[in-house]
């Protein structure tokens, strides 16, 4: 039986008998008091039913995932500490397809983005550094060929 409650109130069910309602802080302060065991079962405004406390995060302070704690965000974001150059290089080396001059500056910064990878392994960066080399070095051969082919048409 689901009891009547409005949001933000919750309850808890020992064996037969529900509990509450009290505030999710209340709870919280009763699972870390030892007072409310994690075998117990609890209920709140927008479960469909009761759920195991040890299932509700909140309440016994499970580490829930954050994003910044994903791999993948890394690639997406630059989370955490984080080498500049590297940064810079990716990015340089993006444009660098499209910007003739810019190619080679990624090229560098990549090369420099690794040396300063290798002295602080803390940071974080690599596949920026690598995408600056690469990505700078063929917008610079793109650029460069392009120029070379210009050259030998205008004969």
């Amino acid at each position: 039986m689901v009891p009547q409650a409005r949001a933000g109130q919750w309850f808890w069910r020992s064996g037969e008998h529900n509990h509450g309602p009290v505030s999710l802080a209340q709870l919280q302060a009763m699972a870390r008091g030892g007072q409310l065991a994690q075998d117990v079962t609890v209920w709140t405004v927008g479960l469909v039913e009761w759920v195991p406390a040890d299932r509700v995060p909140v309440l016994f302070g499970t580490p829930v995932a954050s994003p910044a704690d994903d791999g993948a965000m890394h690639l997406l974001l630059p989370v955490g500490p984080q080498s500049g150059l590297a940064i810079a290089a990716g990015y340089c080396g993006l444009i660098g397809v499209l910007v003739p001059l810019i190619g080679p500056i990624g090229l560098i910064l990549g090369i420099y983005a690794l040396r300063d990878l290798k002295q602080h392994p803390e940071k974080r960066g690599r596949g920026r550094a690598l995408t600056g080399i690469i990505l700078g070095g063929l917008g610079s051969a793109l650029w460069l060929l392009l120029v070379v082919a210009s050259v030998l048409l205008r004969r």
